[in-house]
């Protein structure tokens, strides 16, 4: 009966702990993983921990299911307009964290072959 006491304790002092605002405050991000990144951009990600990074940290056109199964997220739709072109449709009224509205030229810009 004193171990389960004991197990209850714990347990009290640990929520006590998770709620005195110990972590990130509301400026600041804070990513946890067991190996650092290679870059931040996510344009030139090359390994999981990069792409763990990206994907807390920036939205992209597309998300996926638990399927893999990619659902309209910045973007809402997209064609084939020649082999070489894509159009898409953009959702709108996104803003960067400045405020700032989302456009199509940042889309091309985050896209950039030379990444």
């Amino acid at each position: 009966m004193k171990k389960g006491l004991f197990v209850i304790a714990v347990g009290l002092f640990l929520v006590f702990l998770s709620t005195m605002g110990y972590g990130a405050s509301k400026d600041e991000i804070v990513v946890c993983q067991g190996a650092e990144v290679n870059s931040l951009d996510p344009a030139r990600h090359n390994s999981v921990t990069d792409i763990n990074y990206a994907i807390q940290v920036f939205d992209g056109l597309y998300s996926f299911d638990d399927k893999g199964i990619p659902k309209p997220w910045l973007a809402l739709s997209h064609k084939l307009i020649n082999d070489t072109t894509w159009e898409f449709k953009l959702r709108k009224g996104v803003k960067f964290h400045d405020g700032t509205v989302m456009t199509a030229n940042d889309v091309k810009f985050s896209h950039r072959p030379d990444a």
